[in-house]
């Protein structure tokens, strides 16, 4: 459930940067179309300069901000397991929904955590085992019983 909110919070502060980058620039051409040229005038140099700054700034922030909060991991879910965009290594998902980053030890046909408490086997697509068969034991009362 805290993965479910931390999406939903980074996709929330995501649209929100967006929608006022948006406004910011839909203001400047607004305002660079319809404010007569004498009211643009009588406004000092100084004070465009330092509204320009204030604006870059203002939108570097807001830029530096969508690339931080961008997700470090990616869900794969043919092997229902978390892969690190940067370094590429694998994440049991169980820990990771308690707040722990445990890495996976790959073997030839699964990943095993490596958390003592955890221990989950994650079998990669193609590899999976197949069932137990089941062992009957009594056919029961139909064939067996008279």
């Amino acid at each position: 459930m805290k993965l479910l909110k931390e999406k939903l919070i980074e996709k929330i502060a995501e649209h929100i940067a967006t929608v006022i980058l948006a406004i910011i620039t839909s203001v400047i051409v607004v305002a660079a179309q319809f404010v007569p040229v004498r009211i643009i005038n009588k406004v000092e140099p100084l004070t465009w300069f330092w509204s320009v700054v204030i604006l870059v700034i203002v939108c570097t922030a807001l830029a530096v901000y969508i690339f931080a909060k961008r997700p470090k991991y990616i869900f794969i879910p043919d092997m229902a397991i978390y892969k690190e965009k940067k370094t590429g290594n694998f994440f049991c998902p169980s820990c990771m929904a308690n707040g722990k980053k445990s890495h996976l030890k790959e073997y030839d046909n699964r990943w095993v955590c490596m958390t003592k408490d955890c221990n989950r086997k994650y079998y990669k697509p193609g590899k999976e085992p197949e069932p137990p068969k089941r062992k009957v034991i009594n056919k029961g009362w139909v064939n067996g019983w008279r």
